[in-house]
């Protein structure tokens, strides 16, 4: 997803059939992460295969959309492939 440089701390999960686009997972994105000040569209995240669903930022749900700025320490639920993750 470009929220971290390793490997992802995935805060919750729920799959139900591998391969497919049913995997929901929540992260929070660090403070050095490559992805703040980026709109969701500027991430170029790959088409089919991930869908942000809601972000969390301070205590509020924001329902996003392409021009949606990524910022530090948003918790981000997303719905993706295995792959993607």
């Amino acid at each position: 997803l470009g929220l971290y440089k390793g490997e992802i701390p995935i805060k919750a999960s729920y799959s139900s059939t591998p391969g497919h686009l049913d995997d929901l997972v929540t992260v929070d994105v660090p403070p050095d992460s490559p992805a703040i000040k980026k709109s969701i569209v500027d991430l170029e995240l790959p088409q089919q295969k991930v869908l942000i669903v809601a972000i969390e930022r301070n205590e509020e749900v924001i329902i996003p959309r392409g021009s949606t700025v990524i910022e530090a320490h948003d918790k981000i639920s997303v719905m993706a492939d295995d792959e993607c993750l």
